[in-house]
Order: structure tokens, then C-alpha cells, then sequence
């Protein structure tokens, strides 16, 4: 009885998290590593996001045959670059939504016919 009662807390508590949990997918507009903060265009609006100082910053690497796509950490905020297309997983903390997690999306090459 215990046990599925501490089960049950346990899912609600990770389904809360979830919850709060956001992604933000749009084209970085500018970087302000200083004071932490991203802003991209989203829909033709701009939006300013918090990012938290032990946010993770990766793109994908190539995928081998038959393996995932390596994760590629980024050396820091200021390693995104303006006008490039990013996901930002953001939380709630306090009364701001605050990056956790910034995915930049790497161009794909086209492949040449001839």
C-alpha cells in the first residue's frame, strides 16, 4: 500500500514538472550574454527569455548509420549566433519563464543533383 502511494506521488510530481515545462521554437535575434537573456522572433514577434546560468547549450551532430545523433555541448551563451533557428526549453521560476535548455538547430545540406 505504501509503495503505490509513494508511486503515485512520484508521478504527479514528475507530471507536474512536465507541466511547467515549455518549448519556444523561433530565430534568434540578438544574444546579451552579460545579463543572461536571449530574445528571438516568434511569429513576428520578438520575445526576450531569461536563460539560467546552468543552461544546457547543445546542437546536433550527424547520426551514423543505425545510432543516434550525437548531442554537441556549446561552449556558453555566447556561442549562439544571431539568425539561426533555436528550440528553448523554458521553466517557470518564480514569476519568469527561464531558459533550461537551448537546442540550436544546425543547417541541413542540400544534397546536389546533377
Amino acid at each position: 500500500m505504501f509503495r503505490k502511494l509513494l508511486l503515485g506521488l512520484g508521478v504527479c510530481v514528475l507530471s507536474f514538472n512536465l507541466a511547467l515545462a515549455a518549448e519556444v521554437k523561433g530565430k534568434v535575434k540578438s544574444v546579451d550574454a552579460d545579463k543572461n537573456t536571449i530574445t528571438l522572433t516568434v511569429d513576428d514577434k520578438d520575445q526576450t527569455i531569461d536563460v539560467d546560468k546552468d543552461a544546457k547549450i547543445y546542437s546536433v551532430g550527424r547520426k551514423k548509420k543505425g545510432q543516434p545523433a550525437p548531442e554537441i555541448t556549446l561552449s556558453g551563451l555566447r556561442a549562439v549566433l544571431a539568425n539561426v533557428n533555436v528550440t528553448v526549453t523554458t521553466e517557470k521560476k518564480g514569476d519568469k519563464d527561464v531558459a533550461t535548455t537551448i537546442k540550436v538547430e544546425t543547417a541541413r545540406k542540400k544534397k546536389k543533383t546533377t
